[in-house]
Protein backbone atom coordinates (compact mmCIF):
# COMPACT_ATOMS: atom_id res chain seq x y z
CA UNK A 1 0.00 0.00 0.00
CA UNK A 2 1.46 3.44 -0.86
CA UNK A 3 1.69 5.92 2.04
CA UNK A 4 0.90 9.39 0.13
CA UNK A 5 2.77 11.33 2.67
CA UNK A 6 6.41 9.60 2.13
CA UNK A 7 5.59 9.69 -1.62
CA UNK A 8 5.13 13.39 -0.94
CA UNK A 9 8.29 13.71 0.43
CA UNK A 10 10.53 11.65 -2.49
CA UNK A 11 8.81 13.60 -5.09
CA UNK A 12 9.77 16.97 -3.28
CA UNK A 13 13.32 15.39 -2.44
CA UNK A 14 13.23 14.64 -5.91
CA UNK A 15 12.19 18.02 -7.57
CA UNK A 16 15.29 19.93 -7.47
CA UNK A 17 16.19 17.31 -10.24
CA UNK A 18 19.28 16.07 -8.60
CA UNK A 19 20.21 12.76 -8.64
CA UNK A 20 20.10 10.51 -5.48
CA UNK A 21 20.78 7.04 -4.13
CA UNK A 22 17.99 4.90 -3.30
CA UNK A 23 19.28 5.33 0.42
CA UNK A 24 18.68 9.11 0.30
CA UNK A 25 14.66 8.64 -0.89
CA UNK A 26 13.93 5.28 0.97
CA UNK A 27 14.85 3.61 3.81
CA UNK A 28 16.31 0.63 2.86
CA UNK A 29 16.04 -1.43 5.84
CA UNK A 30 12.26 -1.19 5.83
CA UNK A 31 11.84 -1.04 2.02
CA UNK A 32 12.26 -4.11 0.17
CA UNK A 33 13.23 -3.87 -3.85
CA UNK A 34 9.16 -4.70 -4.78
CA UNK A 35 8.34 -1.90 -2.66
CA UNK A 36 10.30 0.60 -3.59
CA UNK A 37 9.38 -0.29 -7.43
CA UNK A 38 5.59 0.07 -6.45
CA UNK A 39 6.23 3.69 -5.57
CA UNK A 40 8.07 4.45 -8.51
CA UNK A 41 5.45 2.93 -10.74
CA UNK A 42 3.20 5.54 -8.64
CA UNK A 43 4.84 8.36 -9.29
CA UNK A 44 4.86 7.64 -13.01
CA UNK A 45 1.26 6.89 -13.15
CA UNK A 46 1.04 10.76 -11.57
CA UNK A 47 3.14 12.18 -14.39
CA UNK A 48 6.67 12.03 -13.16
CA UNK A 49 9.22 10.17 -14.94
CA UNK A 50 12.23 8.79 -12.89
CA UNK A 51 15.64 8.38 -14.18
CA UNK A 52 18.68 6.09 -13.86
CA UNK A 53 22.27 6.91 -14.41
CA UNK A 54 24.95 4.34 -13.69
CA UNK A 55 22.31 2.28 -12.09
CA UNK A 56 22.13 3.35 -8.52
CA UNK A 57 20.99 7.29 -9.19
CA UNK A 58 17.70 8.54 -9.56
CA UNK A 59 16.84 11.62 -10.57
CA UNK A 60 14.13 14.22 -13.07
CA UNK A 61 15.22 15.03 -15.46
CA UNK A 62 13.48 18.30 -15.36
CA UNK A 63 12.99 20.26 -11.47
CA UNK A 64 9.25 20.55 -10.59
CA UNK A 65 8.16 24.38 -10.14
CA UNK A 66 6.60 23.25 -6.56
CA UNK A 67 3.61 25.29 -4.78
CA UNK A 68 5.19 28.34 -2.86
CA UNK A 69 3.46 29.00 0.04
CA UNK A 70 5.01 31.91 1.48
CA UNK A 71 4.99 33.67 -1.80
CA UNK A 72 1.26 32.80 -2.08
CA UNK A 73 -0.09 33.25 1.15
CA UNK A 74 1.17 37.17 1.01
CA UNK A 75 -0.06 37.62 -2.44
CA UNK A 76 -3.54 36.23 -1.68
CA UNK A 77 -3.09 37.92 1.94
CA UNK A 78 -5.80 38.13 4.07
CA UNK A 79 -7.78 35.59 2.55
CA UNK A 80 -6.57 31.98 3.85
CA UNK A 81 -4.70 29.85 1.31
CA UNK A 82 -4.51 25.90 2.13
CA UNK A 83 -1.53 24.33 0.76
CA UNK A 84 -2.19 20.33 -0.58
CA UNK A 85 0.12 17.77 -2.02
CA UNK A 86 -2.15 15.10 -3.13
CA UNK A 87 -5.93 15.28 -2.49
CA UNK A 88 -8.48 13.69 -4.04
CA UNK A 89 -10.54 16.96 -5.08
CA UNK A 90 -9.70 20.41 -3.85
CA UNK A 91 -13.61 21.00 -3.80
CA UNK A 92 -14.06 17.42 -1.84
CA UNK A 93 -11.49 18.79 0.49
CA UNK A 94 -13.09 22.57 1.24
CA UNK A 95 -16.73 20.71 1.18
CA UNK A 96 -15.25 18.19 4.23
CA UNK A 97 -14.06 21.10 5.94
CA UNK A 98 -16.25 24.28 5.01
CA UNK A 99 -16.11 25.63 8.73
CA UNK A 100 -13.17 25.89 8.82
CA UNK A 101 -13.03 28.41 5.62
CA UNK A 102 -14.34 32.11 5.17
CA UNK A 103 -15.79 33.54 1.99
CA UNK A 104 -12.79 34.13 -0.11
CA UNK A 105 -10.55 30.85 1.35
CA UNK A 106 -8.74 28.57 -1.33
CA UNK A 107 -7.23 25.06 -1.03
CA UNK A 108 -4.75 24.35 -3.87
CA UNK A 109 -3.19 21.09 -4.18
CA UNK A 110 -0.30 19.68 -6.20
CA UNK A 111 -2.28 16.82 -7.11
CA UNK A 112 -5.89 15.28 -7.46
CA UNK A 113 -6.33 11.60 -7.66
CA UNK A 114 -10.27 12.14 -8.21
CA UNK A 115 -9.87 15.57 -9.90
CA UNK A 116 -13.68 15.94 -11.65
CA UNK A 117 -15.33 18.42 -14.16
CA UNK A 118 -18.57 18.81 -15.15
CA UNK A 119 -21.02 15.56 -15.20
CA UNK A 120 -18.47 13.74 -13.35
CA UNK A 121 -16.04 13.65 -16.07
CA UNK A 122 -12.26 13.07 -15.02
CA UNK A 123 -9.85 15.77 -14.81
CA UNK A 124 -6.04 14.60 -15.46
CA UNK A 125 -3.09 16.49 -14.35
CA UNK A 126 0.21 15.86 -13.23
CA UNK A 127 1.93 16.03 -9.88
CA UNK A 128 3.19 19.97 -9.45
CA UNK A 129 2.77 20.91 -12.92
CA UNK A 130 -0.63 21.98 -13.20
CA UNK A 131 -3.47 24.24 -11.32
CA UNK A 132 -6.01 22.47 -9.16
CA UNK A 133 -7.50 24.86 -6.72
CA UNK A 134 -10.96 25.78 -5.20
CA UNK A 135 -12.21 28.41 -3.33
CA UNK A 136 -15.28 28.62 -0.76
CA UNK A 137 -17.79 31.36 -0.99
CA UNK A 138 -20.94 31.83 1.59
CA UNK A 139 -24.01 33.63 -0.49
CA UNK A 140 -26.99 35.04 0.49
CA UNK A 141 -27.89 35.18 -3.48
CA UNK A 142 -31.05 33.13 -4.98
CA UNK A 143 -28.98 30.41 -6.59
CA UNK A 144 -30.29 31.48 -9.77
CA UNK A 145 -27.91 34.39 -9.48
CA UNK A 146 -25.15 31.67 -8.68
CA UNK A 147 -26.25 29.58 -12.07
CA UNK A 148 -24.47 32.26 -14.08
CA UNK A 149 -21.19 31.97 -12.25
CA UNK A 150 -19.72 29.53 -14.23
CA UNK A 151 -19.29 31.73 -17.42
CA UNK A 152 -18.48 34.33 -15.38
CA UNK A 153 -15.25 32.77 -13.70
CA UNK A 154 -14.78 31.83 -17.57
CA UNK A 155 -14.71 35.06 -18.76
CA UNK A 156 -11.91 36.31 -16.00
CA UNK A 157 -9.77 33.11 -16.66
CA UNK A 158 -9.76 34.16 -20.47
CA UNK A 159 -8.81 37.88 -19.51
CA UNK A 160 -5.76 36.62 -17.40
CA UNK A 161 -5.05 34.55 -20.27
CA UNK A 162 -4.54 37.32 -22.78
CA UNK A 163 -2.99 39.29 -19.75
CA UNK A 164 -0.42 37.19 -19.99
CA UNK A 165 0.42 36.60 -23.64
CA UNK A 166 -2.39 34.01 -24.94
CA UNK A 167 -4.33 34.92 -27.81
CA UNK A 168 -7.37 33.07 -29.21
CA UNK A 169 -9.06 32.14 -26.19
CA UNK A 170 -12.45 31.50 -26.00
CA UNK A 171 -15.20 30.37 -23.36
CA UNK A 172 -17.62 27.62 -24.05
CA UNK A 173 -20.46 28.11 -22.16
CA UNK A 174 -20.67 27.33 -19.14
CA UNK A 175 -17.37 26.34 -17.81
CA UNK A 176 -14.63 25.25 -20.71
CA UNK A 177 -11.87 27.88 -21.86
CA UNK A 178 -10.34 26.76 -25.05
CA UNK A 179 -7.48 28.32 -27.10
CA UNK A 180 -7.35 27.46 -30.63
CA UNK A 181 -10.20 25.54 -30.49
CA UNK A 182 -8.26 23.20 -27.50
CA UNK A 183 -9.47 23.07 -24.11
CA UNK A 184 -7.29 24.61 -21.84
CA UNK A 185 -9.39 25.50 -18.47
CA UNK A 186 -12.21 24.10 -16.99
CA UNK A 187 -14.71 25.11 -14.11
CA UNK A 188 -16.61 23.56 -11.64
CA UNK A 189 -19.34 25.33 -9.24
CA UNK A 190 -20.79 22.70 -6.75
CA UNK A 191 -23.59 25.01 -4.42
CA UNK A 192 -24.93 23.89 -1.29
CA UNK A 193 -28.12 24.77 0.71
CA UNK A 194 -27.66 25.82 4.38
CA UNK A 195 -30.65 25.81 6.90
CA UNK A 196 -30.13 29.84 7.65
CA UNK A 197 -30.62 30.41 4.05
CA UNK A 198 -27.26 30.73 2.81
CA UNK A 199 -25.84 29.05 -0.13
CA UNK A 200 -22.28 27.46 0.00
CA UNK A 201 -20.60 28.03 -2.84
CA UNK A 202 -17.23 25.97 -4.35
CA UNK A 203 -15.46 26.91 -7.11
CA UNK A 204 -13.32 24.78 -8.74
CA UNK A 205 -10.75 25.36 -11.40
CA UNK A 206 -8.05 23.63 -13.21
CA UNK A 207 -5.56 25.44 -15.46
CA UNK A 208 -3.55 22.97 -17.87
CA UNK A 209 0.84 24.60 -17.50
CA UNK A 210 2.58 21.47 -18.78
CA UNK A 211 0.81 18.39 -19.00
CA UNK A 212 2.93 14.98 -19.04
CA UNK A 213 2.75 13.18 -22.44
CA UNK A 214 1.47 9.97 -20.53
CA UNK A 215 -1.14 11.99 -18.24
CA UNK A 216 -2.45 13.66 -21.84
CA UNK A 217 -2.99 10.39 -23.48
CA UNK A 218 -5.74 9.82 -21.12
CA UNK A 219 -7.96 12.77 -22.34
CA UNK A 220 -10.64 12.24 -24.63
CA UNK A 221 -10.75 15.35 -26.19
CA UNK A 222 -8.42 18.15 -28.01
CA UNK A 223 -6.59 19.88 -25.21
CA UNK A 224 -3.43 22.19 -25.05
CA UNK A 225 -1.16 23.97 -22.07
CA UNK A 226 0.83 27.17 -21.81
CA UNK A 227 3.89 25.25 -22.88
CA UNK A 228 2.60 24.53 -26.11
CA UNK A 229 1.28 27.99 -26.32
CA UNK A 230 5.01 29.17 -25.59
CA UNK A 231 4.21 31.18 -22.32
CA UNK A 232 6.39 30.11 -19.93
CA UNK A 233 4.81 31.69 -16.54
CA UNK A 234 5.40 30.80 -12.93
CA UNK A 235 3.07 28.71 -12.05
CA UNK A 236 2.92 30.71 -8.16
CA UNK A 237 2.36 33.67 -9.95
CA UNK A 238 -0.63 32.69 -12.16
CA UNK A 239 -2.05 31.09 -9.25
CA UNK A 240 -2.19 34.07 -7.04
CA UNK A 241 -3.16 36.26 -10.11
CA UNK A 242 -6.49 33.66 -10.50
CA UNK A 243 -7.76 33.33 -6.70
CA UNK A 244 -7.29 37.13 -6.10
CA UNK A 245 -8.69 37.89 -9.81
CA UNK A 246 -11.38 35.31 -8.50
CA UNK A 247 -12.37 36.62 -5.15
CA UNK A 248 -12.54 40.37 -6.15
CA UNK A 249 -15.20 39.88 -8.53
CA UNK A 250 -17.34 37.80 -6.63
CA UNK A 251 -16.42 40.74 -3.97
CA UNK A 252 -17.84 43.05 -7.00
CA UNK A 253 -21.33 40.61 -7.83
CA UNK A 254 -21.65 40.52 -3.87
CA UNK A 255 -23.02 37.09 -4.51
Amino acid sequence: MIDYDLLSKIIRKLSNAKSYKIEKLFNSRFFCDELINKYFIKMNSIGIDIFIKQNKYFFLKNPINLLNKKYISKKCFPNKVTFLDIIDSTNNYIYKNKLNFLSGDSCIAEYQTKGRGKRGKKWFSSFGNNICLSMYWNSKKKIQTISILSFTIGKIIKKILYNIGISKVEVKFPNDIFVNDKKISGILIETYNNIDNTIDVIIGIGINLNLNIKISNLIDQKWTDLNKNKTPIDRNFLISYVICSVRKELSKLEI
